[in-house]
């Protein structure tokens, strides 16, 4: 039965409120639909005034690189660049094709041959410089599709960045051959198969796919990435409105972090296709001129905030049985019709303004909103345990800090010229000391090396950004348990401190958390992979803590139990898309305000467990129920909770016969109450399912609810 506020002033928006949700340069946008301008086509609107969203990370960067971190040949590893390399021009006239597809051939060939635990096959970025790159066709990879045994193709670790959004275009020549009506075909492609569960570190970032004019076949970006993997300031536009899609997402497995786009243009802006393990963040986008639906989610589990559409189609539509939608704090400008169709499968949505369109949100082809805002709306019933309030926690939410790229690389020290060697084998711990002692603000790690730390090293309130350039660091031996390898200092009024870029490939039973927060300094993580190592720990409470597509897997098959990724004690916490497998728990959220947005986890454990007052707010995530050889106990609880506020959507996987019979157990005063799973939708079959909402809180609810 959908649940509906009982909120007469929210079915009818006027002009001021509008403005007053989307801004002054969104309500020029928004036409007709506010009674001012003359077109509520795509077309009415001017490029400059179609803004992306958001306070945090979102104008776009210029990217550049200290010297020392380009690879010196075509046969190093680090920053690859296209023109220094493989003689790209991006002139806008040179057919720049076959030297991309080289720079990708290179970085295919290095995984393929040396593996996952070679530095030279893991620390590749493909970097391309400002200019036009003219091609005919496809970039991506020339050599055969492999694949291993469980049919994942062997592709990971594929990075395309660009020095600056704006200034980095791919184009593709109009009328290019290959890209005619129902080719279905990529600007640029990460993939080949349709399979690839590897722990991919993918990521596209700072640039602009152009997939020109007449090529009605063509699709801007097809993209994968299990675990962990970005698409981040990243224009895709279509020259005449034509294409399949702009972001397409065919893979299985796909999940990441997918913020401030643009996207102009196709059939759909964004589509989301597959079920297994695909759970994605998407953040600060805008999309506008789609011809079937902005964003279209067929099997995926997909949370969205801060969504800006306008079209005359849907913004968004569920088409799947085990489709899982999640929108929230987003303006859908429209024409006619609904603002959001749920055929099938799961939505939930909060604050979402629907301007121009017939009804916000429609469900089974019915209305099931029919005024212009969406307070909260869960497509069926929400679970709880105790008496209280029945909508979501509705966490405050914080963008994280901006960070501008440092484009002055005087002011980068590496950490191989303070003596750093990066063999694996050498004690690296003082030169790493050394490098971050040395007052300047960003400290890296040449990439080609493996480095190796026997104690904690500490980074002081002087080292704002620490960037790994995707090098192994690994704990020695020889330090006990849960001893850090990095240690946070400094206090809230210091400059936040960002880290970022990092692929720990470890492989052994380590139990040494990459981080110690031992400072209440504001903390930014982001593009972050430990394998196998937790990542984060505090031992000072009361900061503010910000992630952005970070994973772990803290434990091997069985019968190594690994420890809780990520322990939050009495932080403020916000997370866009976290990964964390294998821990037991997975995370803990000990006295902390916990908001996330979109993220997986894995194991055989619980996911989620708050306790000593805590309050956690999970807006869609994948429980991945894989357990890696360990028996699973069906009576352990997907989400856990201790006298603490909770409330969660989510959704399950599993394709074995192991899942979790207990999807949430709550105590309060000593008595639990536990929500069986044959109480929750199923999704696929019988042994998975949706958790549309569930609420265990005692703070009352903002707004009263009825029934429809």
């Amino acid at each position: 039965m959908d649940q509906h506020y009982s909120d007469n002033q929210a079915r009818t928006v006027g002009r001021r409120a509008v403005v007053k949700g989307i801004g002054i340069a969104g309500a020029a946008m928004a036409g007709t639909a506010l009674g001012v301008g003359q077109s509520t086509s795509a077309s009415a609107a001017s490029p400059a005034s179609f803004r992306f969203g958001g306070t945090g990370d979102s104008a776009p960067d210029t990217v550049v690189y200290p010297e020392a971190a380009h690879a010196a040949t075509a046969a190093d590893p680090g920053i690859l660049d296209v023109k220094r390399l493989f003689g790209a021009k991006g002139d806008g006239v040179t057919d720049d094709t076959a030297a991309l597809v080289a720079a990708y051939d290179e970085v295919i060939r290095r995984y393929r041959t040396l593996g996952s635990a070679s530095p030279a096959a893991n620390q590749n970025v493909i970097y391309l410089p400002n200019g036009t790159y003219l091609v005919s066709d496809s970039i991506v990879y020339s050599l055969p599709l492999e694949t291993i045994d469980n049919g994942n193709e062997i592709l990971a670790r594929v990075r395309f960045q660009g020095q600056n959004r704006d200034g980095v275009v791919i184009k593709l020549a109009d009328n290019s051959p290959g890209f005619q009506t129902g080719a279905d075909k990529p600007l640029l492609s990460l993939a080949k198969g349709d399979r690839n569960g590897s722990v991919s570190s993918n990521s596209v970032q700072n640039l602009t796919l152009d997939t020109g004019r007449g090529n009605p076949g063509a699709i801007g970006l097809r993209f994968c990435g299990a675990n962990n993997a970005a698409v981040r300031h990243v224009t895709i536009r279509s020259g005449d409105g034509q294409g399949s899609a702009g972001l397409s997402l065919p893979v299985l497995v796909t999940q990441g972090s997918y913020r401030h786009l643009l996207i102009e243009g196709f059939d759909y802006a964004i589509s989301a296709e597959r079920d297994r393990g695909f759970g994605i963040c998407v953040e600060h986008v805008r999309i506008r001129g789609q011809r079937v639906a902005g964003i279209r989610v067929i099997d995926g589990c997909v949370s969205v905030r801060d969504l800006y559409s306008h079209n005359r189609v849907p913004a968004a539509k569920i088409t799947g049985a085990s489709g899982h939608l999640v929108m929230v704090d987003s303006v859908l400008v429209g024409a006619s019709g609904a603002a959001i169709e749920s055929d099938t499968g799961h939505l939930f949505a909060r604050n979402v303004r629907a301007v121009g369109y017939d009804s916000a949100i429609t469900r089974g082809g019915k209305v099931a909103r029919d005024g212009a805002y969406v307070g909260e709306y869960a497509s069926h019933p929400v679970s709880k345990l105790f008496e209280g309030r029945t909508t979501s926690l509705n966490l405050p939410v914080e963008d994280p800090p901006r960070q501008p790229w440092p484009t002055d690389v005087s002011t980068w020290t590496n950490v191989k010229d303070h003596g750093a060697v990066g063999d694996g084998k050498t004690d690296d711990t003082a030169a790493i000391q050394a490098a971050m002692n040395t007052g300047k603000p960003v400290v890296y790690f040449a990439p080609g090396h493996r480095y190796l730390v026997t104690g904690t090293v500490a980074i002081p309130a002087s080292v704002e950004r620490v960037n790994f350039m995707y090098t192994h660091v690994a704990p020695a031996d020889s330090m006990p348990p849960e001893t850090p390898m990095f240690s946070v200092l400094g206090s809230a009024s210091d400059k936040p401190l960002r880290v970022e870029d990092l692929f720990g490939w470890i492989q052994g039973d380590e139990l040494k958390p990459l981080i110690d927060h031992a400072s209440t300094r504001t903390l930014v993580i982001s593009d972050v992979h430990h394998q196998h190592a937790p990542i984060y720990r505090n031992s000072v409470p009361g900061g503010k803590v910000f992630l952005d597509a970070v994973s772990c897997r803290t434990g091997k098959h069985a019968p190594h139990v690994g420890v809780p990724g990520f322990i939050f004690d009495r932080q403020r916490v916000w997370i866009r898309f976290c990964n964390s497998e294998y821990g037991k728990p997975a995370i803990i959220n000990r006295g902390s305000t916990m908001w996330m947005l979109g993220g997986k986890t894995e194991g055989a454990w619980t996911s989620f467990a708050t306790e000593a007052g805590g309050r956690t707010e999970v807006l869609g995530a994948i429980i991945n129920v894989y357990t890696g050889g360990h028996e699973l106990d069906a009576a352990t609880p997907i989400l856990s909770t201790v006298d603490s506020e909770v409330s969660a959507t989510l959704a399950t996987f599993s394709d074995t016969t192991r899942f979790h019979t207990t999807v949430a157990a709550e105590t309060r005063a000593g008595e639990t109450r536990t929500l069986d799973y044959s109480l929750v939708p199923r999704r696929i079959n019988e042994i998975q399912s949706f958790l549309p909402l569930y609420v265990g809180a005692k703070s009352p609810a903002r707004f009263s609810w009825r029934k429809r």
